[in-house]
């Protein structure tokens, strides 16, 4: 039978800690499929909107996407629900469940863990009695017994899922210090990773499915012509994947006129993109370019099974220079073999590389990825704690060789400063961010401690 659905979305316990925030694309894309289907659907934003009493009273199946940054929060909100209304039935979802869902589902009032995309089980879970037979589920019967029900197919036609459900959220709430233009939001054009990066936990899948060029511009066109948005995040894994499908959005975007500024802040994949097609982003709006080599180490960089060579990452910044886009750069410092040598290598080449922005990050080991099964046999691991973990707080997850927490924290400190902290670095940031932004990104470095 059909049943009214809320679905939700909580903020972290530390929300200083956290400056960005955009709109969250899981569950508004779950909330328009089922919209799509004649269901009622409440969405709830926790970073932007109150969770109500009375939204809680009127829904019959209860939806949250759990990351590792929103846990505490999230599984706080479920117990409260369970005690007080104990009939409500609520299934989480997200990367957290997904990566260690024997854990998540005997925390305090889980009915299930959907393992996998959201819209086409959340139809399910909301209009069959039975969960017992819908593929993608870890449930756990009277006894106590966990079982999963097996494995689900991929959405292999993505252009017949309903754009997300912006209407549903305040789009002028949502603020990023790394931007153009008010107000922003973001997109998905493609899902899933072919791709074996140690570290890394596909919530999308090992298969590339990319949206049609039509598809996809179509809702860049509605989100700026609807909800007058002015500037879009690609927040694609893989969006140069097929360089050409990305050369064809740009024509697509100019063929239409189509005034938006666009970044592609997750990173691209180096080894995937072309000068040609750098041009042909720049020309269809794009101003900003992740980059993600993780390290400066090459040793660390075959170990971790990037795939491509720190040389080419060097190319693809120079390029980006010289046609005018600006880069953002991202590493990841503490793998479990790395010495200080390894991380001053690190060090060395994300200064010498000199993006506009760089992040530093510790590495944290999450279940169901290769990292986190070597660390495993080893017995290197001190135990997935269901705490936030961001950047800057939290704790890493495992020993790192000759490395003391603090001193991780120290050399990811000093690693900033070498970043910033240079003759000319916060003129080249003025003049790609506007004095208040370019403030409150210094602001929240001293919150965090990261210079």
């Amino acid at each position: 039978m059909a049943r009214t659905v809320l679905l939700i979305f909580q903020a972290p316990t530390q929300r200083r800690l956290f400056i960005n925030t955009l709109p969250p694309l899981g569950i508004l894309g779950i909330a328009s499929y089922l919209t799509s289907k004649g269901l009622d659907v409440t969405v709830r934003d926790c970073y932007t909107d109150m969770l109500r009493d009375e939204d809680i009273l009127r829904a019959d199946l209860i939806g949250l996407s759990i990351n590792v940054s929103n846990v505490e929060n999230s599984l706080n909100t479920i117990a409260r629900i369970s005690r007080a209304w104990p009939e409500k039935r609520i299934v989480v979802g997200g990367p957290l469940p997904m990566s260690a869902p024997e854990q998540i589902i005997r925390q305090e009032g889980i009915r299930a863990v959907a393992i996998g995309e959201g819209e086409e089980i959340m139809h399910q879970l909301a209009t069959e009695e039975s969960w017992d037979a819908i593929k993608g589920l870890y449930l756990k019967d009277d006894t106590g017994r966990i079982f999963f029900t097996g494995a689900r197919e991929p959405i292999r036609n993505l252009d017949l899922l309903p754009f997300p459900a912006l209407d549903r959220v305040d789009l002028s709430r949502y603020y990023s210090p790394v931007k153009k233009a008010l107000p922003i939001s973001n997109i998905m054009t493609s899902r899933g990773c072919p791709f074996n990066c140690i570290f890394c936990f596909k919530t999308m899948g090992s298969a590339w499915r990319a949206r049609s060029v039509k598809n996809v511009v179509d809702e860049i066109e509605w989100q700026v012509h609807a909800f007058g948005v002015r500037e879009i995040c690609i927040y694609d894994d893989n969006f140069s994947m097929d360089v050409e499908r990305a050369e064809a959005i740009c024509d697509e975007i100019i063929e239409r006129k189509i005034k938006v500024h666009l970044q592609l802040p997750n990173g691209i994949r180096v080894d995937r993109l072309t000068r040609a097609a750098l041009r042909k982003l720049k020309a269809a709006g794009v101003w900003l370019v992740g980059v993600a080599p993780e390290t400066g180490s090459r040793e660390t960089l075959k170990k971790i099974s990037k795939g491509f060579d720190l040389d080419k990452v060097s190319d693809v910044v120079r390029w980006c220079k010289e046609e005018g886009i600006s880069t953002y750069s991202f590493f990841m410092i503490g793998f479990p073999w790395e010495e200080k040598t390894h991380i001053e290598d690190t060090i060395r080449f994300a200064t010498g590389l000199d993006t506009e922005l760089t992040q530093f990050s510790r590495v944290t080991a999450f279940p169901g990825t290769a990292l986190y099964d070597i660390l495993l046999r080893e017995g290197a691991i001190r135990g997935t704690a269901l705490r936030d973990q961001g950047l800057f707080y939290g704790g890493t997850s495992h020993m790192v060789k000759g490395i003391s927490d603090a001193e991780l924290r120290r050399l990811i400190t000093r690693a900033y400063r070498r970043a910033y902290l240079r003759p000319g670095k916060w003129l080249r940031l003025l003049r790609m961010l506007s004095l208040r932004d370019l403030w409150n990104l210094f602001v929240y470095s001293l919150t965090t401690g990261s210079i």
